[in-house]
């Protein structure tokens, strides 16, 4: 009886510990950020669980009605949550439309992951800029770290329903790198899918995560440190061919249920801040001066990017659609000018925003 005692004794012990160290946790974040939970898109309501995709952006969002110590403190600012983001009623980001669309009227349709979402004030997206430059209703239908099987199963569910007269479709790169992600549940919700699917079945059931995971501020802080240390560039064990075959299927059935329902389609050959043929002084200025990281990190870049550019032009000339040569108009400028136009190695900064706005824009007048 006194050894069961003793061993209770030392468990109620552990668990109080642990509590305490919840509580000071608790308090240190709040103290510092002004806010308990995990400061991100997931628990700032950005994001959140959608019973077909997993998770999507959440209707009538509003990054400034935020509390201003969450919106402008460290957190905030990291996920660009001080910039003027809106997501309307049917979850897009950008003003509110009529899901009919009016008689007469032109209206395009954006499809991609950050790269179409863009980083930015949502009237300085690249959509946003393409519907001022043409003075037509342009909808961004860009969610962050969305792949191929996202926007098919949107278009299916919602997107045909929205007749677009044309379809512009930005994809490629989070098909070919989301291998790299080993994060089972990044701050309390579940990054689904984490591995590229064949969309046959349309479905993406969001996990639930468990009672610690959902209540534990602290387990959740050391589970996404530990995994973290998973989370480095494997690309030489990721199947990138293989990624790429589900991404053609994938991309190649939207442009068919497009067309069967009367849009039209150009696809983007988004730019990178790497390129192929660069000098050694040109990359040596990219990655002192960038995100890209190394020699190895500059060659990965610019390797998924001349696959993704093939296949992109194979599918273009398999199922007769246009492509906006974004990457190819990019490259002509110098890199210390080029470097301004990018934020990271793929997301543009606003004037590469309307850069690339303007590229599309070329290519639609001559359609």
């Amino acid at each position: 009886m006194e050894k069961l005692k003793t061993f209770a004794s030392v468990i109620l012990s552990i668990l109080c510990a642990i509590l305490i160290l919840e509580g000071m946790y608790r308090i240190y974040r709040y103290v510092k950020h002004g806010h308990v939970g995990f400061m991100h898109f997931y628990t700032t309501g950005l994001f959140g669980n959608h019973d077909v995709y997993g998770y999507s952006l959440m209707p009538n969002f509003d990054s400034t009605k935020l509390p201003r110590r969450v919106r402008f403190g460290e957190e905030g600012r990291g996920c660009h949550l001080d910039e003027d983001i809106k997501i309307n009623k049917m979850g897009f980001r950008g003003e509110e439309f009529s899901a009919v669309k009016k008689e007469g009227s032109y209206r395009i349709l954006t499809m991609g992951g950050s790269t179409t979402y863009c980083i930015g004030d949502n009237d300085r997206t690249w959509p946003a800029y393409l519907g001022k430059i043409l003075d037509v209703e342009v909808i961004n239908g860009g969610v962050p770290n969305w792949e191929s099987t996202h926007l098919l199963t949107r278009f299916k569910n919602e997107g045909i329903y929205l007749k677009p007269d044309l379809v512009i479709i930005h994809s490629g790169l989070h098909d070919v790198r989301k291998g790299a992600n080993k994060l089972s549940y990044k701050y309390g919700l579940k990054d689904c899918p984490g591995q590229v699917k064949n969309v046959k079945t349309d479905i993406f059931p969001a996990e639930k995560p468990d009672f610690i995971t959902k209540y534990s501020l602290l387990y959740g802080y050391v589970n996404v440190k530990m995994s973290q240390l998973d989370t480095v560039d494997k690309s030489g064990s990721v199947n990138i061919r293989g990624r790429l075959t589900v991404w053609k299927e994938n991309i190649s059935e939207i442009i068919d249920i497009a067309k069967e329902n009367g849009s039209e389609i150009i696809l983007v050959d988004f730019p990178m801040l790497t390129r192929e043929g660069a000098s050694p002084k040109e990359r040596d200025f990219i990655i002192r001066n960038s995100k890209v990281t190394s020699e190895a990190h500059y060659d990965f870049l610019v390797k998924i990017k001349k696959l993704i550019s093939k296949e992109l032009h194979d599918i273009a000339k398999e199922k007769e659609v246009e492509i906006a040569e974004a990457e190819e108009l990019f490259n002509r400028y110098n890199a210390d000018e080029k470097i301004t136009f990018f934020l990271d190695e793929m997301h543009l900064a606003e004037k590469g925003d309307f850069i690339l706005a303007g590229c599309i824009a070329n290519k639609i007048k001559e359609k």
